[in-house]
């Protein structure tokens, strides 16, 4: 529960942070699992050469950090699962950037998009969105949740790589919140494909009543 925040050029290593509830905001980069806890190791030490430090490089494939239904990852930095090797099971929210800005985080792992999961993108344009970039494998699901930034403006058919990863599973496609958007997989991207021209205008309010409807109102 709470807020993390790790900001721009500094690296947090948290060795036994397994699940978050919270919110996790990583400008910088984030480090989970034992690689963030490998001992330093002095070696190379002799009378007419510096001493060289090393960390002792301890990860396994096994490890799995939790993104609970109600946690958030957010941010324009780097999240780091035992060194590439891990995973992040994601039953919450995703969102790459500020929001209502575009941005771009990343993940050195794999990651698996649970059912009921929301990967949250700011859209501006083909060129200008958010991007999820991860070095291992993705397995697509749950939604991806589309939030129009200030001007956007896309034509019928122009897809959007919102997330982009080393491999990509898409046997369950994600669903799309907005209506003028649907997902596909293209290679080892998740895209996003442009219905119609867009977004779609706000619906007009209603004009106010006229004269006669006022009068009948108030006659009744």
């Amino acid at each position: 529960y709470g807020l993390v925040e790790v900001a721009g050029g500094s690296t947090l290593m948290a060795p036994v942070f397994f699940t978050n509830d919270g919110t996790v905001r990583v400008d910088g980069t984030l480090q989970i699992g034992a690689w963030a806890s490998s001992e330093p190791v002095v070696s190379d030490c002799t009378p007419s050469t510096e001493c060289s430090l090393s960390l002792a490089a301890s990860a396994t494939s096994g490890l799995t950090f939790t993104n609970a239904a109600a946690g958030v990852l957010t941010g324009s930095g780097t999240i780091e699962v035992e060194g590439g090797l891990g995973t992040i099971s994601n039953f919450g929210t995703i969102a790459p950037g500020t929001a209502g800005t575009v941005g771009a985080l990343g993940i050195e792992g794999n990651l698996a998009m649970q059912s009921g999961s929301v990967l949250a993108v700011d859209v501006q344009g083909v060129q200008s969105h958010d991007v999820l970039r991860v070095s291992g494998t993705v397995s697509t699901g749950g939604t991806v949740e589309v939030s129009y930034a200030s001007g956007a403006a896309f034509s019928a058919g122009e897809p959007l790589a919102v997330l982009q990863a080393g491999a990509l599973d898409g046997a369950v496609l994600p669903t799309v919140n907005v209506p003028d958007m649907a997902s596909s997989v293209s290679g080892t991207a998740l895209l996003l494909h442009a219905m119609a021209p867009g977004p779609a205008p706000a619906p007009a309010p209603a004009p106010p009543p006229g004269p006669a409807l006022q009068e009948a109102q108030q006659a009744a």
